[in-house]
C-alpha cells in the first residue's frame, strides 16, 4: 500500500526544495473515505454476515479472515459444521450477490468458539438521498470564501452528504408527536 505525504517536504530531511502540498489536495484525501462510503472489507463483511447468511446460521457462524478470494468462517459445532458444507453453495452465492465488492470465491470452515456475538438485528445501510436544489445553495453559501476550487468542491460534496443525512434522518426518525421529522 502507498504511503502518501500529508506534510511538506522537510529539504534538510529528503535533500529536495520545499513541495507544499495545496490545502484541496490534503483535504479531499482525507475525506474522500468519508464521502465515498469507506469501509473496509471486513467491516462490509460484518455488517452485513447476518443478512447474507440468515440469522439462523449467523448465530451458530462468524466470519474470521477474507484472504484474497477465500472467506474463513468460524462454525460453533461439529454439527453446523456438516450442515454448513451442505450450504456452502447457497451462502456463497448469498455472499455474492449481496457483497459483489468483495470478490469472495471460496468458503472455508473452521470450528471453534465464536469470538463475537452478532446483534440479532444489523441496520441496513441506505444510500443517502441526492442533495436538493436548496442543500446545494446552502453549500455554496456556506462555501462562498473559499476561492480553492479543490478544496471548495470536496467540502461541497462533504457538506450536501451531511445536509442530505440530516434530511433522510428527519425523515425516517419519528417526532414527539409521531408524525416523522
Amino acid at each position: 500500500m502507498r504511503r502518501e505525504r500529508f506534510y511538506p517536504a522537510d529539504p534538510e530531511r529528503d535533500g529536495r526544495a520545499s513541495s507544499l502540498t495545496p490545502v484541496g489536495a490534503t483535504v479531499r484525501r482525507l475525506v474522500e473515505p468519508l464521502l465515498n462510503h469507506p469501509q473496509s472489507r471486513a467491516q462490509l463483511l460484518w455488517r452485513d454476515w447476518r443478512r447474507c447468511v440468515g440469522s439462523r446460521v449467523a448465530s451458530h457462524t462468524e466470519p474470521v479472515r477474507l484472504d484474497r478470494h477465500a472467506l474463513t468462517v468460524r462454525v460453533d459445532s461439529p454439527a453446523w459444521m456438516n450442515q454448513l458444507t451442505f450450504l456452502k453453495g447457497e451462502i456463497l452465492q448469498a455472499l455474492q450477490v449481496h457483497l459483489p465488492a468483495l470478490d469472495i470465491r471460496e468458503l472455508r470452515f473452521q470450528q471453534g468458539s465464536l469470538q463475537f456475538a452478532q446483534p440479532e438485528t444489523t441496520p441496513v445501510s441506505r444510500p443517502l438521498p441526492p442533495p436538493t436544489p436548496e442543500e446545494q445553495a446552502q453549500a455554496e453559501e456556506i462555501l462562498s470564501g473559499v476561492s480553492n476550487p479543490e478544496l471548495h468542491a470536496t467540502l461541497k460534496r462533504l457538506i450536501c452528504k451531511h445536509l442530505a443525512r440530516k434530511r433522510d434522518e428527519s425523515l425516517i426518525t419519528p417526532s414527539p408527536t409521531g408524525k416523522p421529522g
